[in-house]
C-alpha cells in the first residue's frame, strides 16, 4: 500500500518512478491508448440497433464448443440510478410467477439438447427471493452437468444463514459493494437501503470463507472521487480479504446519464488510468490479475471462476427475460415484457424477440479484445473459434498493439504489458456502453407497448 502513503503524506506523482514502477506506462489521457480504442472499438462502426424477429430459432447445441448458461432475474427492490440492466421493481406475486416459469425455459433448453459446464446467475438481483432463488439453483444442477454456479448478488445476500444454504449449490457470490465511502453511498441511493460502511464491513468479514469464492466488487472513478477515498476503499477491502476482488470503471450510458450527472456529478475520464494504477499497485503482491479488473487472492490460480465469463466461453446461452444469447455472428435478446416471456416459453418456444447482427470483421474485434481483457492474445484459441489464423485477419491489429507496447510476443502468442491491461478496460468500458443502449433501445419499445 506504498502508493496510498504517498498519497496521503501529498507526494504521490503519477509521473515519477519512472524507472522502478511497473505501471509507468499508464498515463492520463494516454495519446497511444485513445487512439487504440477508437481504431478497435469493434461497435463504433454503426449503431447496434436491436431488430425484432418473429418465430426465431436459435442455432443448435455444438458438443465441440461448451457453452455457458447465463440466467436473469429482473427485480430489485430499489432501482440503483447508475444501473442500466433489464430490472423491475419487486412484486413478491409477479417475482414467484417468474421464476416458475424459468424452470420450465431450463426444462425447454435440455429438451433442445443443451449441454452446459457452467452457470452464471445475474441480475437485477438474483437473490431477491432466496428460497426461490436456492431452488432454481438446484434445479439446474439437475437438468445439467454444470461444474461451475456463480452468482451476483447485493450486500444483504451477506447473510451467514443465506450463505450456509447455498453452500454446496453455489461456487462463487459477487456482491457489488461499490464503495465505503458515506456520501457516495448516499447520492448513489445505496446508503438506506444497503446500510452504513461499517455495517458492510461487518457483513463481509462474517461471509469470509462460507462458500468457495466470495467476490467483491469496487468501482473506481466515481464522480468528485478523490484518490484518498479510493485508497480507503482498498486499504478497508485488503483488510477484509475476500477470495476475490473486482474493480472497474464508474460506467456511464445515455440512458443514465442525466440522472447520474444530477445525483453524483459529472464523471470524467481524466483520471481513469491514473486510478486504475493506484488500484493494480495497492492491490499487489496480495491479489493477482487474472483478468484487466478482476484480481484474485494469492496466486490467482485460473481454475478460479472469474466475473467476466465471456473470457472462457466465447458463446453462451440466455434465459430469463431480457437475457442475451451469443451464438455465432449474432446478438439474440430474450423478450423484455414478462408476458411475452412467460407466453412464449409456455409454447414451448425459445423466448427470443431480437437480434443484433455482427460482421465478420467486427466478430473478430470482439475476439480480440476479449483476449485482450484475458490479459493473453492465444492464436490457438483464435483458430479454434474462427477455424483461420489469427495473424492472417488481425495482422494490422496486433502490429500495432506491439508498437505502442500493448502487447508482447511469446511463443504461443501475445500477453498485455500493463498499457495494454489499461486499453482492455478502456475497451472493455466502451463495449459496456454499447450493450447499455441496446437495453435502452428494448426499453423504450417495451415502455411503448404499455
Amino acid at each position: 500500500m506504498e502508493i496510498c502513503k504517498e498519497i496521503a503524506l501529498g507526494t504521490f506523482d503519477p509521473f515519477v518512478h519512472e524507472l522502478e514502477d511497473p505501471y509507468r506506462s499508464i498515463r492520463p489521457r494516454d495519446p497511444w491508448v485513445e487512439a487504440a480504442v477508437r481504431y478497435l472499438r469493434w461497435t463504433a462502426a454503426r449503431s447496434l440497433v436491436p431488430k425484432r424477429r418473429e418465430n426465431l430459432s436459435l442455432p443448435p447445441s455444438n458438443p465441440e464448443r461448451p457453452l455457458l448458461l447465463y440466467v436473469h432475474i429482473p427485480f430489485c427492490r430499489a432501482m440503483c440510478e447508475y444501473c442500466s440492466f433489464h430490472r423491475f421493481i419487486f412484486r413478491e406475486d409477479v417475482a414467484r410467477r417468474y421464476f416458475a416459469v424459468l424452470h420450465e425455459e431450463l426444462e425447454l433448453l435440455r429438451e433442445q439438447g443443451y449441454v452446459f459446464y457452467s452457470l452464471y446467475v445475474g441480475g437485477g438481483t438474483p437473490t431477491v427471493l432466496p428460497d426461490e432463488f436456492l431452488r432454481l439453483i438446484a434445479h439446474a444442477r439437475e437438468l445439467f452437468p454444470l461444474r461451475e454456479v456463480s452468482v451476483e448478488g447485493d450486500p444483504l445476500a451477506l447473510d451467514p444463514a443465506i450463505l450456509g444454504e447455498m453452500r454446496g449449490l453455489v461456487d462463487r457470490l459477487s456482491v457489488g459493494i461499490q464503495t465505503f465511502d458515506d456520501d457516495l453511498l448516499l447520492r448513489a441511493g445505496r446508503l438506506h437501503k444497503f446500510g452504513t460502511p461499517e455495517s458492510l464491513q461487518r457483513r463481509i468479514a462474517a461471509s469470509v470463507g462460507i462458500l468457495p469464492f466470495l467476490s467483491i466488487d469496487l468501482i473506481f472513478n466515481w464522480p468528485e472521487q478523490t484518490p484518498q477515498m479510493l485508497c480507503r476503499d482498498l486499504e478497508i477491502l485488503l483488510g477484509l480479504g475476500p477470495e476475490q476482488i473486482t474493480t472497474y470503471p464508474f460506467m456511464v450510458s445515455p440512458a443514465t446519464r442525466s440522472q447520474n450527472k444530477l445525483l453524483l456529478g459529472n464523471v470524467s475520464s481524466a483520471q481513469e488510468a491514473l486510478y486504475y494504477k493506484v488500484v493494480r499497485r495497492a492491490l499487489e503482491p496480495a491479489y493477482t490479475p487474472t483478468t484487466a479488473w478482476h484480481f484474485a487472492r494469492g496466486d490467482g490460480r485460473r481454475d478460479e471462476p472469474i466475473d467476466e465469463y465471456v473470457v472462457d466461453y466465447p458463446e453462451y446461452m440466455g434465459a430469463g427475460s431480457g437475457a442475451f444469447s451469443f451464438r455465432g455472428d449474432a446478438l439474440y435478446v430474450n423478450a423484455y415484457d414478462l408476458e411475452e416471456y412467460e407466453r412464449l416459453v409456455r409454447s414451448e418456444r425459445n423466448p427470443v424477440t431480437h437480434t443484433v447482427s455482427f460482421s465478420r470483421r467486427e466478430r473478430y474485434l470482439y475476439e480480440l479484445m476479449v483476449e485482450l481483457f484475458s490479459r493473453k492474445v492465444s492464436e490457438e484459441r483464435f483458430s479454434c473459434i474462427f477455424g483461420v489464423p489469427l495473424t492472417r485477419v488481425m495482422g494490422k491489429e496486433l502490429a500495432l498493439l506491439e508498437k505502442i507496447g500493448a502487447l508482447r510476443r511469446t511463443d504461443d502468442g501475445w500477453v498485455t504489458t500493463p498499457r495494454g491491461e489499461y486499453l482492455a478496460l478502456a475497451l472493455f468500458r466502451e463495449f459496456y456502453v454499447a450493450m447499455d443502449n441496446v437495453r435502452e433501445q428494448l426499453r423504450v419499445e417495451l415502455a411503448a407497448k404499455r
